[in-house]
Parts: C-alpha cells; structure tokens; sequence
C-alpha cells in the first residue's frame, strides 16, 4: 500500500503579503509609525518594504507609508519627522540626551517647518552629521554636561509605556538663556512666541542668578522691553545688579522690528498675527487701490459666474486633479451622474463636483443669502513633499478665531483676498 501525505498548499503571494501587513498592523495598533528593523521578521520586512507599505529612513530604520506614494516622496517622513527623531536619538542615546536650543525654539513656538538640521545634546555624541530622508539630518554633539531633569521637558510618542518613546528638549527658561544674540534677529517670530509663553519670570531669573548670566540677563531684558514689558525688564535688571552682576541692556531684536506679541494665546494664533502684519505692506505696495463694492450687484455676480471654469480648472489643477474644461462645464450644466460614472478616476470629477457646490454656495454668500456652514477638521492634514506640516486640529480650534478676528478688523479688500487665503491654505 502506497501512503499519500497531504501537504497543505503554498501561501499565494497574496496570502503572503497579507500576513506582513497583520504584523505591521500589530505594531502600528501601538500607537507607532517609526521602527527599527529588528521589529520584523526579516521576509516580512523585505515584502513590505518591496509593496511600499515601509520606507527605509536611514540603515535599519522605518516609517509607515503608502504604496501610492512616488519615488523620493518625503510626506510620510516629515508628517513624523519629530517621533522618528525620539525613537532614533533614544536608542542610539539613552536618556542622556536632548534637543540643542534652536530646535527647542522650534518646538515651543510650534514652527510647523520640519528642520534640515537637529542639533542633538548627548553625553556619548560623536559629533557627526548623520543624513535622513529629504535633506534632513542630525548632528549629535558630545557634551558631558547635560542639563538635569528639572531643565528638560518631554513629548510622548506611542501609546504604550514599554513601546512609547520621548522627543527631549530644553526648559523655555534654558532655550531663552542658550539660544544665540543672532537667533532673535534671524528668527523673531520664533523668539517673540516663545517670550510671549512666559507669564512669570521668576523661574527665567532663579536660571540667569544661578549661572551668573550678566550678559544673558541683558539680553532678555531688552527683548521683554522691546515687547512692551518693562516691568520685567526692570526686574532682572535690578535683580542681576543687586546680586553684583554688571548687566547692561541690549535689545536683540532688528531696530525696524517694532512689532509686539504679548497675548495670551496659543502659539498658532501668535504665529498667524505675526504673519499678518509682516506680509499686509508687501500686498498693500502690489494691489492698486481697492474699488470698492460694485454699483450693480447683478452685473458684478455674472462676471463671478462666467469666470467659473477658467477658476476651477486652476484651482483644481494646482491640486494635482486632473480635470478638463469639457468636465467642469458637464458638471455645471447638470449633465453628469454620479451614478453613472463613479468609477476609480471619478475622483477628478467628484473634485470638480465639490468645487462648483461650493463656488454655489460662495455666491449665495455674495448675493447676501445663506453664508457657508462649516466645521473645523478634526485629523491631521499633510502637503506632499512640503517641509511644512499643517497645524493639528488643536492648534486650528484655537487660532481660527483670531484668523476670523483678523479678517473681520481689515480694511483693505486685496489683503483679505491674499491672506485670508494664504493663511487659511497654512
């Protein structure tokens, strides 16, 4: 009698990629989108890495990303730029390790723009540059005197405590005292931010007195004053002076930098303020005087109309949409079905769809009828291969009424056109 094994047959390629996609769900219901490629199972990481489900960072190190994504694609990079910098600095590192002052200006003001450069502190730093994705990089610089615990604050990344990993930076007490004389000029946006977040200077001034910081002290002390804070200006002067501390006053800031940001808001709205006053003279010193309202609405609201598709095909064409003028005037003349044509390239038309119901709704708003509803996002948004990285839905809850405010209280009609947009697109 012959006997006959049955062997149960070989996984299809798909079965395959399937079981490496579980093992990557695995870690990403972690709370993760940084890992080491020890995490994997070598076929796994291979397979996943091929399909595009991973990108290699720098040698043995990953990110989550998308297939769809094109070659030299930086988005997925730099939407986790800073968790990835925490993962990486903490297993090369330890704890002995934090953010260099510039990059904890950076974190405190919330500048949305991803670095090129991290300087990182750490007690076995090689001092050497090590390259990432997108023209980004660290340099770890070997310094024996960290400051302590009680000087450094954290962000957590990851949801679990065994898995979860801090991004490490500077106090705002030691980032304001360490930061170069040059920084406040070369950022000042930055700089005012973070000024701005400190309410009580008491624990600012126990740093400058404990590290006999005479220059410093000056320093600070004229860029609270140029911020219309003389009280505590004065107060670091006379305490500086009276604990035997030659402290001369210097404002660091460009002496055409008169603007001020002392409100107590979140650094987002601070931000958008700043960039208001900045950029309204540059649209100002473009745009010729304004018209002013039109003498007859119906005229003016069918010269908005017959702009409608030489606007949207723009618009939409900036987006990365593919749409045709044929399309846009179908949609508008009500002539194409959604039910017909949903197919996998009706996401071009779908966009076209979206915009001409929403140019509707604009004019409903310019005829003086019902204005647009309209809430605010609640996920976060990224631009392909763009250093910058939206604010999170936080930061947007808390600076769009000053936005509102700030579109409100302008008088000139081009720089609610230009930055009304500009700053609602950032």
């Amino acid at each position: 009698m012959v006997s006959i094994k049955f062997m149960p047959s070989p996984s299809t390629p798909n079965e395959k990629l399937a079981s490496s996609l579980a093992a990557l769900k695995k870690l990403q219901d972690e709370g993760r989108c940084v890992f080491r490629g020890a995490d994997f199972k070598r076929l796994d990481r291979e397979r996943l890495t091929h399909w595009g489900a991973l990108k290699e960072i720098v040698r043995g190190w990953y990110i989550s990303s998308s297939p769809t994504e094109r070659e030299g694609d930086t988005t997925a990079f730099y939407a986790c730029f800073y968790e990835f910098l925490a993962a990486y600095c903490t297993h090369r590192f330890g704890e002995d390790w934090c953010l260099g002052p510039e990059s904890s200006m950076a974190i405190h003001s919330q500048n949305s723009i991803v670095p090129r450069q991290v300087v990182v502190y750490a007690k076995s730093g090689t001092n050497t540059m090590t390259q990432f994705l997108g023209d980004t990089g660290i340099l770890d610089y070997r310094s024996k005197n960290l400051p302590d615990k009680t000087k450094v604050e954290e962000r957590r990344y990851g949801s679990t405590s065994r898995l979860g990993v801090n991004l490490r930076y500077l106090s705002i007490a030691q980032t304001l005292i360490q930061v170069s004389e040059n920084y406040f000029k070369s950022r000042p946006t930055d700089a005012k931010i973070v000024l701005a977040q400190v309410k009580d200077i008491t624990d600012l001034l126990a740093e400058l007195l404990q590290g006999g910081h005479a220059v410093i002290a000056g320093r600070l002390a004229g860029a609270l004053r140029a911020q219309n804070r003389a009280e505590d200006a004065d107060r670091i002067l006379k305490t500086m002076r009276a604990n035997m501390h030659n402290c001369r006053e210097v404002n660091p800031f460009e002496p055409h930098d008169t603007f001020v940001l002392t409100r107590a808001e979140h650094p987002c709205s601070l931000r958008i303020r700043e960039m208001w006053h900045r950029f309204k003279p540059q649209v100002e010193a473009i745009f010729p005087p304004q018209p002013g309202l039109p003498t007859d609405p119906a005229v003016y609201l069918n010269d908005v109309n017959a702009r409608h598709i030489e606007d949207a095909y723009h618009s939409l064409s900036i987006e990365g949409y593919k749409v045709t003028a044929d399309l846009i005037q179908r949609i508008a003349g009500g002539q194409w079905n959604a039910e017909s044509e949903r197919t996998k390239k009706d996401r071009d038309a779908m966009a076209a769809k979206g915009y001409f119901d929403a140019f509707n709704q604009v004019k409903k708003s310019l005829a003086g009828n019902d204005g647009i509803l309209a809430g605010y996002r609640s996920n976060p948004v990224y631009l392909r291969n763009a250093m910058h990285v939206p604010p999170p839905p936080e930061a947007v809850r808390e600076s769009m009424p000053t936005f509102l405010e700030l579109l409100s209280n302008e008088t000139s009609a081009a720089v609610r056109a230009v930055l009304g947009h500009y700053i609602f697109v950032y």
